[in-house]
């Protein structure tokens, strides 16, 4: 073989390589493998995490939009409380 040749295959290689990592990391991404991974993170309390996993399989759309819900309501929580600290140093100058 020419080195052309083997840097050719090499880098065909390489290309199905990063084209299974893709994949891979793709699969991971999606709702159900993202929860996949939580459940794996969880294993210790698998019993009590269980039947949530099972709940979200079955109806994955209303656990995002759930989620997110959570996810805002925190975040307005969190956007208050500096404010409010803030405030009271400005009153007691």
């Amino acid at each position: 073989m020419t080195p052309l040749q083997l840097l050719q295959r090499d880098a065909a290689q390489k290309r199905s390589e990063m084209d299974a990592a893709y994949q891979d990391l793709r699969a991971r991404l999606t709702l159900r493998g993202l929860a996949d991974e939580a459940v794996a993170c969880a294993a210790p309390y698998r019993p009590q995490v269980l039947p949530i996993y099972e709940s979200v399989k079955r109806h994955p759309l209303i656990a995002a939009v759930l989620l997110v819900g959570a996810s805002w309501l925190i975040s307005l929580g969190r956007d208050r409380q500096p404010a409010k600290r803030t405030a009271n140093r400005k009153l007691k100058s």
